[in-house]
């Protein structure tokens, strides 16, 4: 997948043009697979849970690839790649718990902190 790819590049010290030309890729794979999913949705009148679940893990996947694959060198395109990771499975939480008639509000402000939290004690060292 593109991500692996732009990740790689950015701990191997590829220059901006290269990481921008991956970025690129990544993006576009990623914009087709939603153009995938609006027609499927279009078709089949919305996603039902099953598939509000499986964008939902789907992003937690991503989201956890990033960060393992993130390493001691700290790549700025990297750490804003995983920070808009966190948001798209954010959001597909938030669907999921929309779906199942869950305001999402106050769980996802929850989740959140204690995720950030995380993130940065492990930026620190620190021990959950």
């Amino acid at each position: 997948m593109a991500e692996g790819r732009f990740v790689a590049h950015a701990q191997a010290g590829a220059s901006p043009t290269i990481l921008g030309a991956a970025r690129e890729a990544m993006n576009g794979e990623f914009a087709e697979l939603a153009t995938l999913e609006a027609t499927v949705d279009a078709v089949s009148a919305g996603p039902d849970r099953g598939e509000l679940q499986a964008r939902a893990l789907f992003a937690v996947e991503r989201c956890r690839a990033l960060r393992a694959q993130e390493g001691s060198r700290r790549v700025p395109m990297v750490a804003a790649r995983c920070d808009e990771t966190f948001e798209e499975m954010l959001a597909a939480f938030a669907a999921l718990l929309a779906y199942d008639g869950v305001p999402p509000g106050p769980v996802l402000a929850a989740v959140s902190a204690r995720a950030w939290s995380e993130v940065l004690r492990g930026r620190r060292g620190e021990r959950s």
